[in-house]
């Protein structure tokens, strides 16, 4: 048994305002063929919900991949706490900006959005 099954393979983008949105689960991240199908696709942005550890550097450098391979925007956050058998989850988040090396964790963000 398994907590997820397997979808129809294909790579729907939503259109939400102006923007084409792909969604990538966590583990989908590590792929780069998915987020290429999305940029072929035509997403501007991919989002990717987290339920990961505290150590985000794997999942940043990921994201920055992501980001190259689709031309598309990356944002993910992670979940916080822990869940009631043990994992602990590590909280944080970040958004890459296609095309480019930029990129920004939850607390660059925060830190400029509270000087303006």
């Amino acid at each position: 048994m398994s907590w997820f099954s397997r979808g129809d393979g294909r790579f729907n983008i939503q259109n939400i305002c102006v923007l084409g949105v792909g969604v990538l689960l966590y583990p989908e991240l590590m792929f780069n063929e998915h987020a290429r199908q999305y940029g072929r696709c035509g997403a501007d942005l991919i989002a990717v919900p987290r339920a990961t550890g505290s150590a985000h550097e794997s999942w940043i450098t990921a994201g920055k991949m992501a980001s190259i391979v689709s031309g598309s925007y990356v944002v993910s956050s992670n979940r916080v706490g822990h869940s009631t058998d043990g994992p602990r989850f590590g909280g944080g988040g970040f958004a890459v900006t296609p095309g480019r090396s930029g990129w920004a964790d939850r607390n660059q963000f925060f830190h400029h959005a509270n000087r303006h």
